[in-house]
C-alpha cells in the first residue's frame, strides 16, 4: 500500500495515518494533505456561492423585464 499524497510505500503500519476524507496517507503527509482538502472545500464553496449570486442577478433581471413589460401593456 502507498501514501496517496506522496506515493511512498508503507513498510510498517506505524507509518499510516487517516486523512480527513478517510484515505490512508503517511504520517509525514497527513497535515499537508488535510490542509489541501480544506482549501479545496473552501474553493468549491466560493465557486458555488459565485454561481448562486450570478443566478440571482439573472433572475432579478428577468423579473424586472417582466415587470416593465406588464407596465407597458397597461
Amino acid at each position: 500500500m502507498n501514501c496517496i499524497h506522496c506515493g511512498k510505500k508503507f513498510t510498517c503500519g506505524c507509518q499510516k495515518a487517516k486523512g480527513a476524507d478517510g484515505f490512508t496517507v503517511c504520517k509525514k503527509c497527513v497535515q499537508v494533505y488535510n490542509v489541501g482538502l480544506t482549501q479545496q472545500k473552501v474553493a468549491r464553496r466560493s465557486a458555488e456561492a459565485a454561481q448562486k449570486f450570478k443566478r440571482s442577478i439573472r433572475h432579478n433581471e428577468t423579473l424586472n423585464k417582466n415587470d416593465r413589460a406588464t407596465r407597458a401593456t397597461r
